[in-house]
Formats: C-alpha cells, structure tokens, sequence
C-alpha cells in the first residue's frame, strides 16, 4: 500500500471517528469516504480494532516524541513540569479533534492507550519522581495523582468551555483558554512545588 493509500485511509477514519465513535463507524464508510475497497482496509490494518490502533498512534506521535524529548533533556524541577504541561495544552487547543476522541474513548469504554503515550506518561511520573527525590517537588504527592490532575482537568476544560462561560468574565475564547491555562498552571505548581520546613514555633 502506498504512503499515499495509507495516508487517505487514515484521514477518513479519523475523520469518522471524531464523527461518530468506535463503534458508529463502519469500515464500509471509512472505506467509501477514503476512495478504497474495505477488504484493503483488513489487508493492511488487520481489523478495525487495528485501523483505530493505528489512527490513535498517528494523532499522537507527533506530541509525545515532542514532549519526550523535553521531559528527557531538562532538570526536573518545576520548571520542567509547567513547560511540559503548558506545551500538552497548546496540543489540545490546537487539535480539538484529539478532544472529542477523548469525549469518545470515555463514552465507550475504550481507555487502551497509544504506546507512545503510555510511555510518555511513565516517563512524565518517573521525572516526577527524579524531582522528589532531588527536593524540587513534594514528596508526599503520587506521581501518578499529579499527572492525572493535570491532564483531565485540562481535557475537561475544553469539553466544558461553554459551560463557564456563565461564570467568567466576557472574553473570546482565547483568552479564555489562557487564563485557565494560567490559573491551573498557577494552582499546579503552587502545590507541588517543595518548600523548607517551617522553622519551630518560637524562634
């Protein structure tokens, strides 16, 4: 199959799938919609289990070798934590297809993971762990917890938008998303952040 193939029937399935879920879409129409017979599709991805595997893995290599590379290049500290976050929430603005196929994943049941991405979070909590250890980062505090936090929270924002907009100052949506960017950044680091023990009480 050429790249070109490959490409076309990627295209179509993620474009229904965003549409319509796992399970609304058929390989009939994601093979309609590509310009191929279904039984290429089978041919070349096994299955439509194997067809959405490989859609997942596509829409995600590009953010997580990106953030890899940045978890696995600098100091884990703080700094480290926000920027990679910070760079994980502009992906999300950006792609708001990837959203919705995490509206999808929930909805159905769906949670298996993108290798790319379950790696990308073990290495995220193991440079966690790196920073307690090194005492930039509270060490009382699940690795695990603090990525879930983040992540969802910024997942749900851009499902929820609208819905606090009741409550927010009017503004477009822009800086919508960067005052709440901003402000769980701020709450974030805030709290993971490591501080020297109060002195005694008395001194």
């Amino acid at each position: 199959m050429s790249d070109a193939t490959r490409d076309s029937i990627l295209a179509a399935a993620r474009r229904l799938f965003v549409e319509h879920g796992f399970a609304g879409a058929s390989l009939s129409d994601i093979a309609a919609a590509a310009g191929v017979t279904k039984s290429l599709i089978h041919h070349h991805f096994g299955s439509k289990q194997g067809l959405w595997d490989a859609m997942k893995e596509e829409c995600a290599a590009t953010y997580t070798s990106q953030l890899a590379a940045t978890l696995a290049a600098q100091p884990p500290d703080v700094g480290l934590l926000k920027e990679s976050l910070a760079s994980y929430f502009e992906f999300l603005r950006r792609n708001p297809d990837e959203v919705r196929l995490f509206a999808w994943l929930f909805l159905e049941g769906k949670n298996d993971c993108p290798p790319g991405e379950l790696e990308l979070l073990r290495l995220g909590a193991e440079r966690l762990r790196d920073g307690q250890a090194q005492g930039t980062i509270r060490g009382d505090l699940q690795p695990g917890y603090i990525l879930a936090v983040a992540l969802c929270s910024m997942v749900r924002w851009f499902q929820n938008r609208e819905l606090f907009q009741h409550v927010l100052p009017t503004l477009g949506v822009d800086q919508l998303d960067d005052g709440f960017r901003d402000t769980l950044l701020t709450i974030l680091i805030d709290g993971v952040v490591a501080r020297p023990p109060a002195p005694p009480s008395g001194t």
